[in-house]
């Protein structure tokens, strides 16, 4: 029997040939999961109704915000646009970068790409709902950024709308379309979608965090105004294509079981299976609470007690 192959080091290592069947079962387990998941998602869609996709009155919402934006707002923010010593300059050039794509698409594509690597037959229930969950969240994320990201990036070059730096020349309403430059792509913000599809998804997945999301995602496309990169009529259409797309992937999701339930309520809710920590961490974090801010949810406080005299 040969002895495996050493490294100059002296670590033993696996044989070639026990490392490309290794890979091979890898790439095998990926396609198996993959074909499990979409019989899995047809099987859960034919015994439910697809909800009713609500976009008549969001796009005459976000018509007449862009409208009024359009009118009133865009050329005060053109005409008198931050130094680059500016205090609030200084500090939205070191936040707007986080709304680019990859701050969700990488985290959520590694996510799905670990949890394709896993055999899910083997485990328990319980786990394979959390791993269900965890899965379907990311898959989720992941859609509703790249799929508004599309769109957005076609209507840049359909509109082609001059950006803020051209506003002396051209004025704030010129349109050049399919010029393929990035001077000429201003409308929508791209930056401002992904805030808003991620701020959405999360704020439909996590009602608590429903004011802080709404919040980090204004300040965020706000930032793109700020740095002189959009007009404000570009930051809200970005806005409300990007909370569009999750909110109807949300409505997908809930007509094949998964994540939401869209029976109670006009938005999407969260199912009550849908956890992404494991019970034992779950019960913890209650039994911190209920310790420390009792069940009310306000802090509990100290009593004290008399010392005898």
């Amino acid at each position: 029997m040969s002895p495996p192959d050493a490294k100059p080091g002296g670590a033993p290592t696996l044989p070639r040939a026990a490392a490309l069947g290794t890979c091979r079962y890898s790439r095998i387990r990926v396609f198996d999961n993959i074909v499990s998941t979409l019989v899995f998602l047809h099987r859960r869609r034919c015994r439910r109704r697809m909800g009713r996709i609500a976009w008549k009155w969001p796009l005459a919402v976000a018509f007449a915000i862009v409208l009024f934006a359009l009118v009133t707002i865009d050329t005060y923010f053109a005409a008198n646009r931050l130094t680059a010593k500016s205090p609030l300059f200084v500090q939205a050039l070191a936040w707007t970068h986080w709304g680019k794509s990859a701050t969700i698409l990488v985290p959520t594509a590694c996510l799905l790409i670990a949890s394709s690597l896993v055999t899910w037959r083997r485990l328990r229930p319980r786990t394979q709902l959390l791993l269900l969950n965890q899965t379907a969240m990311s898959a989720y994320l992941l859609l509703s950024v790249l799929l508004s990201g599309l769109v957005v990036n076609l209507l840049k070059q359909m509109i082609g709308r001059a950006r803020p730096s051209l506003y002396p020349e051209l004025g704030a309403y010129h349109l050049d379309p399919w010029t393929l430059h990035t001077r000429f792509a201003s409308f929508p913000s791209g930056h401002s979608s992904v805030a808003g599809a991620a701020a959405m998804g999360l704020a439909l997945l996590f009602p608590a965090l429903r004011v802080p999301a709404l919040i980090l995602a204004l300040w965020l496309a706000t930032t793109r105004v700020f740095v002189g990169s959009h007009f404000m009529s570009d930051v809200f259409a970005g806005l409300m294509i990007g909370a569009w797309f999750a909110y109807a992937l949300a409505i997908v999701c809930a007509s094949h079981g998964l994540l939401f339930d869209v029976s109670q309520a006009i938005l999407p809710t969260p199912k009550k299976t849908f956890h992404i920590v494991p019970a034992r961490i779950r019960a913890e974090w209650r039994g911190m609470r209920r310790r420390y801010f009792g069940r009310s949810g306000r802090p509990v406080e100290s009593v004290r007690v008399p010392l005898p005299s």
